[in-house]
């Protein structure tokens, strides 16, 4: 059995977080609401600006750009809900996590909570510095770090991953 064990705190967490919304949809609909915050602020300040009767109209697009940085920036906000959340299910905050990796598959232990992944889930394999991403066919992604393993090491854990998942 390998093991890799760490502190869940709420910095790292929400560093989790940001790494997710840079990547895929999360980070072009971030993009896209704030180009729309723009053109509704531009159009927003024209209308208020311009010989129009009605300046209501300006008014409701600046509360519409307003709404679309809102839309933006939310991610922060419901980040911290989910730490909080998640300490709450796990027993207390800054929990352990503990990845077991065994012959049968993949054991996962947050605090309280069990998560179990078989090899056959595992669909790529990445690292970034001291951080190793397993990818599921589920989009979740198993975080581990090259300096926690408690036992065995890193060496065993690329051998154990290359034998069960047929990856190199």
């Amino acid at each position: 059995m390998i093991r890799n064990e760490f502190a869940v705190t709420r910095e790292m967490y929400l560093d989790w977080c940001r790494e997710s919304r840079k990547k895929g949809i999360a980070g072009r609909f971030r993009i896209f609401w704030i180009v729309l915050s723009l053109v509704m602020f531009i159009m927003g300040v024209t209308l208020l600006l311009s010989d129009l009767s009605e300046k209501w109209f300006g008014a409701y697009f600046l509360v519409l750009g307003a709404f679309c940085v809102f839309r933006s920036l939310r991610f922060g906000i419901i980040n911290k809900a989910q730490y909080k959340k998640l300490a709450e299910l796990t027993g207390g905050e800054n929990w352990t996590r503990t990845i077991d990796l065994t012959d049968d598959g993949i054991i996962t232990t947050n605090g309280n909570m069990i998560i179990k992944n078989t090899y056959d889930e595992i669909k790529g394999f990445r690292e970034d510095g001291n951080k190793i991403y397993l990818d599921t066919d589920k989009n979740i992604v198993i975080r581990l770090y090259k300096d926690r393993f408690t036992k065995g090491s890193y060496e065993e854990f690329i051998a154990l991953i290359k034998e069960k998942t047929n990856m190199e």
